[in-house]
């Protein structure tokens, strides 16, 4: 699935985004690597995944893939079964190429000027601690709350989807 095979629609001048969820095996336990985005920052302290947005003449995975490795300070050595998944919305109604990769050797390096902090959580714990918010607050909107974390928005929809689907 590339950027290419899809008309882009731009609202507001809203380029495209990419995103990919990171998953580590430790022991058996299946995780997911989630940032908290650094003070100074658009949407400071909020939990997401690795990604950003499509420069011009980018492909979505090239994308994807840059800004996980500038983030978490890795290479692609260390980065393996890289997956497309879906395409969603974002805040600003602009589309998200959602990808899955498979961390290897990952060491909770990252990048301080974009990310304050990484998470790894398992997805038992995940399943087991969704919150559907109230409907009168948002119609099929959940969140997790990972102790002082909330995981809200994009980044909760795209974590239960990847459930859903039997990650």
């Amino acid at each position: 699935m590339n950027i290419g095979d899809f008309e882009i629609v731009k609202i507001n001048d809203v380029k495209p985004a990419s995103v990919i969820i990171p998953v580590i095996n430790d022991g058996g336990v299946r995780s997911v690597v989630l940032e908290v985005r650094a003070d100074g920052i658009r949407q400071a302290g909020e939990v997401c995944f690795p990604g950003g947005r499509i420069d011009d003449g980018e492909e979505a995975l090239d994308a994807a893939l840059r800004e996980i490795k500038e983030e978490l300070l890795i290479s692609d050595d260390n980065i393996i079964n890289v997956k497309p998944k879906f395409i969603t919305m974002g805040p600003r109604l602009e589309p998200v190429f959602v990808y899955e990769c498979e961390l290897i050797g990952y060491e909770n390096s990252y990048n301080k000027s974009e990310v304050s902090k990484v998470l790894t959580i398992s997805f038992d714990w995940l399943k087991d601690n969704e919150h559907i918010l109230p409907e009168e607050r948002m119609k099929t909107q959940c969140e997790y709350i990972y102790g002082e974390y909330r995981i809200w928005g994009m980044t909760a929809r795209v974590i239960n989807w990847y459930i859903t689907k039997g990650c």
